[in-house]
């Protein structure tokens, strides 16, 4: 038997793993994918979570593979107009202690699994179909689709918004329907359109729309991520192949903006579902027993504040302060310790999960709330765009 079992072996799982590999444990992550996509999807990370980074020991790593930007800027696509803006840059690093990255998620995963490669105690199983959990007074039993059972004392599930471990454990389900649509692309910083995008990330409201761009990587590509109100009946996976005619429509009345002819240098897009989200509330729908979910198995939450990742690692970081206070001459308590650690983030992860909602709407907004809101911009921009109380020390 095994002290931890963790399903799944993406950003939550590997640095939940990485929290724990220094600690006299023997670790086993269960992963249902032989092999991860290298498509270009880009992840913002905030100072909260470079922080956590560099209390892993892997922030020199992931700056040697990250932009970072030099602002935020935030414009009206209807008049095609500047609203406001924030430095980044030094300014972060200044004033919260730690940079804020651009990256692709392909090179902050590789980064985090080659951390793990030569941990004698952490073992990486892959292509692993999970049938079902037994959880009994002592152990916990991973069962696969082959009739093997794997033994562990504690089970972290990490397994991604449609979790199996949450479907099993856990009456509550926090993800809702298909609510709307985003579109991405990646584009290579080789053409002469490029220049005047490649430092700031860029935000552009629109009507019923809104759109993304940052730098990702040593070579400053652009991501470009486009969310619409779209609905898509038809079940469809993180990464769908489309066609930028699916959602050309929404830029096509603005045909001299900045956004508008950066999205039309390439046809070759990407789509994915955004689901509802409700913000969980209670340790228990967090933590049951032996038994915690991390990540987007344990909070979900839309990407209007970028803090998915953040967020993911956050809970790695908290899981990494309270085995440092655990006795390792004794069983481990893991129900205490999951307990705790779920106490110590709902309140945090609520508020994050709503400000990504709340900003969902106000991107998209129309109309008098339009004015309103560009008003309240031009005249606070800074203030309102600088999420102190997301990005200052954790406790």
């Amino acid at each position: 038997m095994h002290d931890i079992s963790i399903i799944g072996a993406g950003i939550s799982g590997l640095s939940s793993a990485i929290a724990l590999k220094n600690f006299p444990l023997q670790i086993k992550i269960f992963e249902k994918n032989k092999t991860f996509s290298t498509l270009g999807a880009g992840i913002q990370l905030g100072p909260n979570g470079t922080r956590v980074l560099s209390s892993l020991g892997l922030l020199d790593s992931i700056i040697k593979k990250s932009s970072q930007p030099r602002r935020l800027n935030v414009f009206d696509i209807q008049k095609n107009k500047y609203l406001c803006g924030m430095k980044l840059g030094s300014n972060t690093v200044n004033k919260y202690g730690f940079p804020y990255l651009t990256i692709l998620r392909s090179d902050l995963h590789s980064t985090l699994q080659k951390n793990l490669d030569k941990c004698k105690n952490v073992e990486v199983i892959r292509g692993f179909e999970m049938d079902g959990l037994e959880v009994l007074k002592d152990r916990i039993s991973v069962i696969d689709k082959k009739g093997g059972n794997f033994d562990s004392r504690a089970l972290i599930g990490s397994d991604g918004i449609h979790s199996i471990v949450r479907k099993l454990q856990f009456k509550n389900d926090s993800v809702g329907a298909n609510q709307s649509t985003a579109y991405r692309t990646l584009i290579k910083n080789d053409c002469k359109s490029i220049s005047k995008h490649s430092k700031d990330i860029k935000i552009w409201f629109g009507n019923a729309f809104h759109a993304i761009t940052y730098p990702v990587g040593i070579n400053n590509d652009i991501n470009v991520v486009v969310v619409t109100k779209q609905i898509h009946h038809n079940d469809f996976g993180w990464s769908n192949p489309c066609h930028l005619n699916e959602f050309f429509s929404f830029f096509s009345p603005y045909p001299n903006s900045e956004i508008t002819k950066l999205i039309s240098v390439t046809s070759e897009w990407y789509k994915w579902p955004i689901f509802g989200c409700r913000p969980i509330k209670r340790t228990n729908e967090m933590t049951r027993g032996s038994i915690i979910l991390l990540g987007d198995a344990a909070h979900y939450m839309k990407p209007h504040l970028a803090q998915g990742a953040s967020m993911a690692l956050e809970d790695s970081y908290q899981l990494l302060n309270f085995l440092k206070c655990s006795k390792f001459n004794k069983q481990i308590k893991w129900n205490n310790i999951f307990f705790d650690i779920s106490k110590k983030r709902i309140r945090r992860i609520h508020a994050v999960q709503k400000k990504s909602i709340y900003n969902g709407y106000i991107f998209q907004w129309s109309g008098i709330l339009r004015l309103l809101r560009n008003f309240l911009l031009r005249v606070f921009g800074e203030s309102i765009l600088d999420q102190k109380w997301l990005f200052k020390q954790l406790h």
